[in-house]
């Protein structure tokens, strides 16, 4: 057994997409799509696929922005020497792309001794809540001399991230000094305007750009991922050299080839056609764990919608994601997946070749006529293997629609891969949905209330709305006293 997670950091293969698991063929026609289904929608499709090249959203060219990729440079050379650990203060996507980058570079438990051969350079800490037990935790840990904040906020006024900027700042401040405190933070932000541009001009604090065209949750390979990629080691370039072999494999292309308008299909097909409401995503990797929950944003977020692109109200629509580990979820969720509602899409992530495997057996345990005697010769990558196999195949019987990436092995060149075929899958889903994949007014109602709440001035009206349904009666309460 070797570890050494830099093995990883390589050009890998491409990913394969199968989707034998969702026909009609295998499922029968009551849960799986047919042909004539899918070819009824291919002149919709290609519609939806030219409106996305059309529009040029901006998260299309990020893997050929060298300019970006200058400033992630700039501020590392800058900011990052006598520095042993990266804070990212930031929520939603600023904070799980960073860590969906990391973790699938470096492993769950950050594999390797930080500093040594094989190991991050860094440790990457990332706080996207504000309990104050959890960042109270998180703050005590921290040596403030040896400590960069990486402070993402695409509107710089993220209240969450405001709120934990004003602890970091006075934490540094208190231990360095106010003329000293600036070389501590980073700040990745709007181009132009927002609190933190402002901060950073005043400061004279290292700023990096998030485009204007290039929302939150599609920022990933912006300065957002980048940045705390290179200051723990990783290639960046790994990232953008598998988005751009995505892009070349999506772009341009008929949509039948194109992987991100196949998969958009048959998420939308399955959803209006057969019923399967909820999007399951379920990798067989601990190291991309953390993607499948960037994938939750990404997909709610952008496709949760009750109006129309043109802004007319409309029938609510939008999958449900879930977010699955194989094989641990084998023994928490599938159950229901097998045998409660068949509702479910699901999608399966298969790496054939984890970098290490481990023999099992061990003496007095497997030998002889033992009860763990099968498990001899076998080794823990081949057990697990064959429980994903098993897993869908025992999907398929119970006529449970299920897609396979496959690949080879796993490191930051898939991971970028994914997130520029999931990014085009989900725009692309916006137009079949007839839905903005671009907004989130759901999300801005709830910030708005909090800051009126808090007296940000122009939000009086929120403010008075939340204290009113605060001083409401409640009229079904267990427990407490009277």
């Amino acid at each position: 057994m070797t570890l050494n997670s830099l093995d990883r950091h390589r050009p890998e293969d491409d990913l394969v997409l199968d989707l034998t698991n969702v026909l009609d063929d295998v499922l029968g026609t009551t849960h799986g799509l047919s042909t004539r289904e899918m070819e009824e929608w291919l002149p919709r499709l290609r519609e939806a696929v030219a409106a996305v090249e059309e529009a040029n959203y901006g998260f299309l060219d990020l893997p050929e922005r060298r300019d970006l990729m200058a400033q992630v440079e700039r501020v590392c050379t800058r900011s990052l020497e006598g520095k042993d650990t990266v804070v990212v203060l930031g929520i939603g996507g600023s904070a799980l792309g960073p860590r969906a980058i990391f973790e699938t570079a470096w492993g769950p438990y950050g594999m390797g001794e930080v500093g040594a051969p094989g190991g991050p350079s860094r440790r990457l800490l990332i706080a996207d809540n504000i309990d104050p037990d959890g960042f109270a935790q998180l703050m005590q840990q921290l040596d403030p001399k040896k400590t960069l904040f990486n402070v993402i906020s695409k509107s710089g006024s993220t209240v969450e991230t405001m709120a934990q900027l004003t602890i970091a700042w006075r934490k540094i401040s208190d231990a360095v000094g106010a003329d000293n405190t600036p070389q501590h933070f980073a700040f990745t932000t709007d181009p132009i305007r927002g609190f933190l541009r402002e901060t950073a001009n005043r400061y004279d604090v290292p700023v990096m750009d998030i485009p204007d065209n290039v929302g939150g949750r599609f920022s990933v390979l912006t300065p957002v991922g980048l940045f705390p990629a290179m200051a723990t080691g990783i290639d960046p370039k790994l990232l953008l050299g598998g988005a751009a072999a995505m892009n070349a494999r999506c772009r341009g292309v008929e949509v039948e080839s194109n992987p991100a308008a196949v998969l958009a299909l048959v998420h939308f097909l399955m959803d209006r056609l057969k019923g399967k409401t909820i999007s399951v995503l379920m990798p067989y990797s601990d190291r991309l764990r953390t993607f499948a929950e960037w994938f939750g944003q990404l997909w709610a977020e952008s496709l949760g919608k009750n109006k129309s692109s043109s802004g007319e109200d409309r029938a609510p629509v939008g999958q449900t994601p879930v977010r699955a580990l194989g094989t641990t979820d084998q023994h928490s969720q599938i159950q229901l997946y097998t045998e409660g509602p068949n509702d479910k899409l699901l999608t399966l992530i298969r790496v054939e070749d984890p970098g290490v495997d481990i023999e099992l057996g061990a003496p007095g345990l497997t030998d002889g006529d033992s009860t763990l005697a099968y498990l001899q010769g076998h080794t823990l990558g081949e057990v697990f293997r064959i429980e994903q196999t098993a897993t869908e195949m025992a999907l398929v019987r119970a006529e449970r629609p299920t897609l396979t990436w496959k690949s080879r092995t796993v490191g930051p060149h898939v991971l970028g891969q994914l997130f520029q075929v999931y990014e085009l899958a989900t725009a692309i889903a916006g137009e079949l949905y007839n839905v903005n994949a671009f907004d989130q007014p759901g999300v801005e109602e709830g910030k708005n209330l909090t800051y009126g709440a808090l007296g940000r001035s122009g939000y009086d009206e929120k403010g008075e709305e939340l204290a009113a349904y605060q001083s409401r009666t409640e009229a079904w309460v267990l427990g407490g006293g009277k």
